[in-house]
C-alpha cells in the first residue's frame, strides 16, 4: 500500500509519500511534479527531495501554487525502477484556502512495474476527479455562421477554451456555378462532342456483311450513330449467365499483329516496335526471332495478305535471305514466308494466303548475314491485296445486350445500344461477331480532314495528276 499525505506549511503545500516495504527496494529514484492541465509548473528531482527511510518529502513554492486556477492541481509521482521500468501515480485535487494543518490521506496499490499507482482521496474540503476523464468535442454554428469547437467532459474537469474553426469568407462570397466555374466529366464530354461537331466533317458508311471499314475516320472519337439490322434466324447470341442476347462488336485497325521487344541473337540485335523493326549486326549462322505465345493472333478461316515495307538501312550483298513472316505457334510450321534478300530488300514484298481452319500465328524471322540498321515495317491484313502500312493498335471490344435477338425488320442503334469508340488507328474496321450475320450495318462518323486530303492527293497521283 502507498500512503500519500498533503500537509500545509503556511500557504505552501508539502507532499509526503511513504513507499511500501515490498516495492521500496525495487525503486531506484522518484520524481515529483505539480501540474496544471498538461503543463508542469514545477518538478522535484531526487536531489531536491528529503528522504527518511521509505518516506519522501517534497514542497512546492508559493509562487508555483499561485499559478493554479482555483487552486486545482495534479500531483504526479514518477517511480523509476532499478530494472528501467517506470510507473506513475496521478492525483487530481483542489488546494484548500484555509490550509492550517489540514491533512489529506489516500491509499492505493501497485498493479505492476509498468502500471501507475491508483490513489483514492477522501476529504470534505477536497474535490476530486479521477483518471480516465473523457473529453468530447462539440461543434456549434452560432448566428454568424461561424463554426465553434468546444468541449465537454464527464469528470467535472475544466474544459479547454472554445475556438472558431471557420475560415474567413472570400472577399466576394461567390458560390461556384456548374458550367461557369467548374465542369463535370459529363459536361466535358458534351463540350468535346460539340467542338468535334463544329470542326470535323461527318461521313456515313454501310455494309451488307458483318464487317465495315472506315478509312477516313477521326480516330479516338465516338461513332455519331450506328444501326445494326436484324436478319432471319436472329442476330444476337444468348449469354447463359445473364439470359440476355449479346451482339459482340470489335473495333480494330487493319494491321492484325505487332511484335514489341528488344533482343539479341547470334550477333544481331532486334528492336521490334509496333510501327517498325530495326535489325543491326552480323550473323555467321542462323539468327532467330522465335515465335511468341503472348504476342500472337488467332487467324480465322479466310484470305490474308502479309507485307514487308522497306524504310531505311542496308543488307550486305553477301548475306543469304532473311525469312520474315508468320509461323504457327507451337508447331513451327510456316503460315507464310517472305524471303528478304540483298536483291529485293529495298522493295515492298507481299504475299497472300488462305486458311481453311483457324490458326494461331506469330511473327518469326531467321537468316544469316550482315545488316546495318535495316529498318522496315511488317503488316498482316484481311483480304487478298496489300495496302499501305499502318501500325498495329489494340482493338476495342463492346457487347450490345438485348432481351431478344434481332429479327428481320428490327435494329439496334446508338440510342439503345450505347457508345462505340473508334481506335486511334488510321483505318478502323468495325466487326459484328454474331453467329448470324447482321442484315446490314450503317454508321455515321466524324471524318479526319488530314485523311481526306491525303486520300484525295493519292487519288490524283494515281491518275497521273499533280498536286
Amino acid at each position: 500500500m502507498s500512503e500519500i499525505k498533503t500537509i500545509w506549511r503556511g500557504s505552501t503545500p508539502c507532499i509526503r509519500t511513504t513507499v511500501p516495504d515490498n516495492i521500496a527496494e525495487s525503486i531506484d529514484s522518484m520524481i515529483f511534479s505539480l501540474k496544471t492541465g498538461n503543463t508542469i509548473i514545477q518538478k522535484a528531482y531526487p536531489g531536491n527531495v528529503t528522504k527518511v527511510g521509505n518516506v519522501y518529502h517534497v514542497g512546492f513554492s508559493q509562487n508555483d501554487t499561485e499559478q493554479l486556477e482555483n487552486g486545482k492541481c495534479t500531483f504526479q509521482v514518477q517511480y523509476n525502477y532499478k530494472n528501467s521500468n517506470v510507473s506513475y501515480s496521478n492525483i487530481i485535487m483542489y488546494i484548500a484556502d484555509t490550509p492550517n494543518n489540514i491533512e489529506i490521506i489516500g491509499d492505493g496499490s501497485t498493479k505492476g512495474t509498468t502500471d501507475f499507482i491508483d490513489v483514492t482521496i477522501t476529504a470534505d474540503n477536497v474535490v476530486l476527479a479521477t483518471d480516465g476523464i473523457t473529453f468530447t468535442p462539440v461543434v456549434t454554428s452560432p448566428s454568424d455562421d461561424k463554426l465553434t469547437l468546444s468541449w465537454e467532459n464527464d469528470g467535472g474537469a475544466e474544459n479547454p477554451e472554445s475556438v472558431t474553426i471557420t475560415a474567413p469568407k472570400g472577399t466576394d462570397g461567390h458560390t461556384p456555378v456548374r458550367g461557369t466555374d467548374y465542369w463535370t466529366e459529363a459536361d466535358k464530354a458534351v463540350i468535346l462532342a460539340e467542338a468535334i461537331d463544329r470542326t470535323c466533317p461527318t461521313g456515313s458508311a454501310e455494309s451488307l456483311t458483318s464487317s465495315l471499314t472506315l478509312a477516313d475516320c477521326c480516330g479516338g472519337t465516338n461513332v455519331r450513330n450506328y444501326v445494326i439490322h436484324g436478319a432471319e434466324g436472329g442476330v444476337g447470341d444468348l449469354n447463359s449467365g445473364t439470359g440476355k442476347y449479346e451482339i459482340p462488336v470489335t473495333v480494330r485497325g487493319k494491321n492484325l499483329l505487332a511484335r514489341v521487344e528488344t533482343r539479341t541473337d547470334n550477333g544481331i540485335t532486334y528492336d521490334l516496335n509496333a510501327d517498325r523493326w530495326i535489325m543491326n549486326g552480323s550473323a555467321s549462322s542462323n539468327s532467330y526471332i522465335p515465335t511468341s505465345t503472348t504476342q500472337a493472333v488467332n487467324l480465322k478461316p479466310g484470305t490474308y495478305t502479309v507485307s514487308y515495307t522497306y524504310i531505311s538501312g542496308t543488307m550486305d550483298s553477301a548475306a543469304s535471305a532473311f525469312h520474315l513472316g508468320l509461323r504457327v505457334v507451337g508447331t513451327g510450321n510456316w503460315i507464310k514466308d517472305l524471303g528478304v534478300s540483298p536483291r529485293n530488300y529495298k522493295t515492298k514484298i507481299t504475299a497472300s494466303f488462305t486458311l481453311t481452319e483457324e490458326k494461331k500465328g506469330s511473327w518469326y524471322s531467321v537468316g544469316v548475314g550482315t545488316v546495318t540498321n535495316l529498318t522496315f515495317a511488317m503488316q498482316i491484313e484481311k483480304g487478298s491485296e496489300a495496302t499501305d502500312f499502318e501500325p498495329y493498335t489494340a482493338s476495342k471490344e463492346y457487347a450490345i445486350s438485348l432481351d431478344a435477338p434481332l429479327g428481320t425488320g428490327e435494329a439496334v442503334t446508338r440510342e439503345t445500344g450505347g457508345d462505340i469508340t473508334l481506335t486511334d488507328a488510321g483505318t478502323n474496321i468495325i466487326e459484328v461477331g454474331t453467329a448470324t450475320a447482321p442484315g446490314k450495318i450503317e454508321v455515321e462518323y466524324y471524318k479526319d480532314i488530314n485523311k481526306i486530303v491525303n486520300n484525295l492527293t493519292n487519288a490524283i497521283l494515281a491518275q497521273g495528276g499533280n498536286v
